[in-house]
């Protein structure tokens, strides 16, 4: 890495480039993800413009079969890429990083894709993209947004064993903006149910973390943290 001076630089030398060596592309993610697992969110922020062309890419395809808009689908797959960065289980996937990154986050939002549509796609201008944005189009570009705050809060309580379906109804509530109607009619539910495990998420959350409280954000969903 020591020759990679710019942001850009190490985007390009982590794979982006597709003249580098996957194993040398590997090797300096690998040492990204260890510096984003103990809060580097400079590390974190390179990854994930490592695979943002490929969260575009899934964006544009998911908008086109009618999923969602463009805007709110690169939302979601932002958010849903972030926390697999800061959870990424480096010991037992030490290669392929970037592709199982973006397979993570494909998974998160919309269970096990196909095959062909797990791997990264480049060639699109990040530049255009960037800073990212949240749901109604606002950037979110600073290390002390609410919203960075709140997907690292939930990153950190899946580390310590909140479960996986406990995060992704918090994501989908704080992060994505979903309401608990959409969320039960999605799920086949009543809303009294996902008020319920809402609770119950926010109660598990706060206790993992001995927070005295979470983010206001994730605070306002449940009387019970």
């Amino acid at each position: 890495m020591a020759m990679l001076r710019t942001p850009d630089e190490i985007v390009a030398g982590c794979g982006r480039d597709r003249t580098v060596p996957p194993l040398v592309a590997d090797r300096r993610m690998a040492a990204l993800v260890e510096e984003a697992r103990y809060g580097d969110q400079v590390a974190a922020r390179i990854l994930l413009q490592r695979v943002l062309p490929a969260l575009i890419a899934r964006s544009g395809v998911r908008a086109r079969r009618g999923h969602a808009s463009f805007g709110t689908l690169l939302a979601g797959y932002t958010s849903a890429a972030w926390i697999a960065i800061l959870t990424y289980p480096l010991d037992r996937r030490p290669v392929k990083i970037a592709a199982n990154i973006v397979y993570e986050a494909e998974h998160e939002l919309f269970g096990r894709p196909p095959l062909i549509d797990r791997r990264t796609v480049p060639a699109v201008d990040i530049g255009a993209v960037l800073p990212l944005a949240r749901l109604d189009g606002r950037p979110v570009d600073a290390p002390d947004d609410p919203l960075i705050e709140v997907v690292d809060v939930l990153a950190r309580a899946r580390r310590n064993g909140l479960p996986e379906s406990a995060v992704r109804l918090l994501v989908e509530l704080a992060v994505e903006g979903r309401t608990e109607r959409e969320i039960a009619l999605r799920t086949g539910v009543t809303e009294r149910a996902v008020r319920g495990r809402r609770q119950r998420a926010v109660v598990q959350l706060t206790q993992l973390l001995e927070l005295p409280a979470p983010p206001a954000r994730i605070r306002r969903m449940g009387t019970a943290a």
